[in-house]
């Protein structure tokens, strides 16, 4: 399962970085045994994003800091030095480039893809 981030720097270009969520074991749904959970994230609203095969958005910044997440299918993304990386089922993305040249995504074939679209409550 990757996870990296989409930003923008100083000069309005948009990269890549990793990123780690970061686990802590919790007593969190007794009788049940402990399990890892990540700290809490504000959140604004969840929704499903459904690009069709071949989808193909021009360069385009993110409307607000969310996770993408994807639940079926593949996308490409590229961001504005011309890296790409493929967001596959179960793959996190925070996109956090509100300004900038902003990032690409391309719908995989023959299936498209599905994400779920977790915006973050500004701060």
């Amino acid at each position: 399962m990757a996870q990296f981030e989409v930003y923008t720097d100083g000069n309005g270009q948009t990269h890549f970085r990793e990123m780690r969520l970061e686990f802590d074991l919790h007593d969190f749904a007794p009788p049940s045994l402990p399990v890892e959970i990540s700290q809490d994230f504000d959140v604004s609203s969840v929704k499903f994003l459904r690009a069709a095969p071949g989808w193909d958005e021009n360069f385009h910044t993110t409307p607000v800091q969310q996770f993408a997440i994807c639940v079926a299918g593949n996308m490409k993304i590229t961001v504005s030095n011309d890296q790409s990386k493929d967001l596959n089922t179960g793959d996190v993305m925070l996109l956090s480039d509100l300004t900038g040249k902003g990032h690409r995504a391309v719908a995989s074939e023959p299936e498209g893809a599905m994400l779920m679209m977790v915006a973050l409550k500004a701060r």
